[in-house]
């Protein structure tokens, strides 16, 4: 079983991490996170497809994160690349597909694509694309993995779904990697409308959740009977919690920091309800937080930092937290 993952998600300013920060600065400071997560032995950095601030919008800089991870490509060596994007209806496939090849050849085979079915709605009504329903907004992801493998690997593709219809398309480049990652989010873990109800686990090497831990230790039940039934192997489907952190040197630090208003009021979720899903605390109760969604069946940790732009907490947590926890488990143990 390989080791545990660390993932890093830039400070693109998609969460108002940049607010009043110059555009170049904001350049900057992102480009020296990348610079800094391969130095301290991170696995990958992600970016968001986003154009605009969460959790209210607001004129403030936020950078493309396919731009974003080309120029990183041009500034790093070993860093694995991801990108989080949004499947059709509201994407088009086709430009995924090629998007994500151009940056896994600009890479030298680095690149991860990650797939969603919300996206942000006020963006993109915004832009005047409508939102569909969450049933077809699902039924598009998984439309969306399919026709992105074929485009890499056929030579023109047609397809007549629903939410993906392609006529002869071609998608070359295509990467150079055999079998590029390709993963999914799902926001509703263990519930019947949960996104691997639906898709093949043959064509997804990973799923990313947001969630407390014993939800992660439901979609990993769901995912192991999934791939019961399909016949696939489970321990090959990397299982990332996306997740904020914040390392405090104290537990006073860190609760007169939950209780600031920024925190509470301007997210919109309780302490309680914040700290369920996210690791905010001293080194020992961040170590002992991830633990938790390890032994819930975690193999991957995605995370933001909520000191952006600053870099102390990406830098304890690599060094301070990360020896100290242990796992993952094994999935194929249990099936037997």
């Amino acid at each position: 079983m390989p080791n545990l993952r660390w993932d890093l998600a830039l400070p693109q300013g998609a969460n108002l991490e940049l607010g009043g920060v110059a555009a170049e600065e904001g350049w900057r400071r992102m480009l020296t996170a990348a610079e800094e997560a391969e130095r301290l032995g991170y696995d990958s950095v992600w970016a968001l497809d986003r154009t605009e601030t969460l959790p209210r919008r607001e004129p403030h800089p936020v950078f493309d994160g396919w731009t974003t991870l080309a120029a990183v490509s041009q500034r790093t060596q070993r860093v694995g690349l991801g990108h989080l994007g949004v499947g059709a209806p509201v994407r088009d496939a086709a430009e995924l597909a090629k998007r994500a090849a151009c940056l896994d050849v600009m890479s030298g085979g680095r690149m991860t694509l990650a797939l969603e079915a919300d996206g942000y709605p006020p963006e993109h009504e915004a832009h005047g694309r409508p939102v569909p329903d969450p049933t077809a907004r699902r039924a598009g992801l998984v439309e969306t993995v399919t026709a992105v493998r074929r485009l890499w690997t056929e030579p023109q593709v047609s397809t007549d779904g629903p939410h993906v219809r392609l006529d002869r398309a071609f998608g070359f480049p295509q990467p150079l990697a055999a079998r590029p990652p390709v993963h999914v989010f799902d926001d509703d873990p263990g519930a019947p409308s949960s996104v691997l109800a639906s898709v093949d686990p043959a064509a997804i090497d990973g799923v990313i959740w947001h969630a407390a831990p014993e939800q992660v230790r439901a979609g990993t039940d769901e995912l192991l009977r999934r791939c019961t039934e399909t016949g696939a192997d489970p321990d090959r489907i990397e299982r990332t919690v996306l997740l904020e952190c914040r390392i405090f040197d104290t537990v006073d630090e860190r609760d007169t920091w939950l209780a600031t208003p920024y925190v509470v009021i301007f997210w919109s979720e309780h302490p309680d309800l914040y700290m369920r899903r996210n690791v905010a605390g001293t080194v020992a109760a961040a170590r002992e937080s991830l633990q938790r969604y390890v032994d819930a069946g975690a193999t991957r940790f995605l995370v933001w930092f909520r000191d952006y732009p600053e870099l102390t907490s990406v830098r304890r947590l690599m060094t301070e937290v990360v020896p100290g926890v242990t796992g993952p488990r094994e999935l194929v143990a249990e099936v037997a």
